[in-house]
């Protein structure tokens, strides 16, 4: 064994980590907190937590950020999110995150992120709406608070756009910042 640390309160269903071998970030059942841990001389120690609005589903490490997808189907964003904790100040040790991302439809409907993967500098999200399956690429880096997406499904467009390629099923439309 390694170390043995109290971080959760319930079962651990998510655990990643960092490229540098350094750092470990843990997700559990029921809970809006993500521990982070540094791993050191083989010994862990508690960093802090990452604070989501809702429950966390999963998450996944993108070089120096954790996106953090939760129960409600947002994807929540956490730049540096292994440093500037700050122990000896009042809610030093919990950072809020730096994104927060809600896809919705032209017609107000929140659509839930399922899934997200990196592919250098931009994030593929993967979305559900009913029995549809969507995928939409975005630039994290460049987004901060609370930011809406709007997406069009081939259902907005109307017939006269509907043919059999899957290419036309996805679309990028708005980025709006709230």
């Amino acid at each position: 064994m390694i170390s043995q640390i109290t971080a959760h309160t319930t079962p651990i269903h998510t655990i990643h980590i960092s490229p540098d071998k350094l750092t470990i970030a843990t997700a559990a059942t029921g809970d809006r907190f993500i521990n982070v841990l540094a791993l050191s001389n083989g010994q862990l120690a508690r960093l802090g937590s990452l604070t989501c609005t809702h429950d966390v589903r999963t998450f996944t490490l993108q070089a120096k950020s954790l996106l953090a997808i939760t129960v409600i189907g947002t994807l929540e964003v956490f730049h540096d999110y292994n440093v500037n904790f700050e122990p000896g100040k009042k809610a030093g040790l919990t950072k809020p995150p730096t994104t927060e991302i809600q896809l919705t439809t032209p017609y107000a409907k929140n659509i839930e992120i399922q899934d997200v993967i990196a592919r250098g500098k931009e994030t593929l999200i993967c979305w559900v709406e009913g029995a549809k399956t969507g995928f939409e690429v975005i630039n994290i880096y460049d987004k901060s608070g609370k930011v809406e997406i709007t997406v069009q499904t081939r259902k907005e467009l109307g017939p006269q756009h509907v043919s059999n390629s899957k290419s036309e099923d996805l679309l990028i439309v708005v980025f709006k910042t709230l």
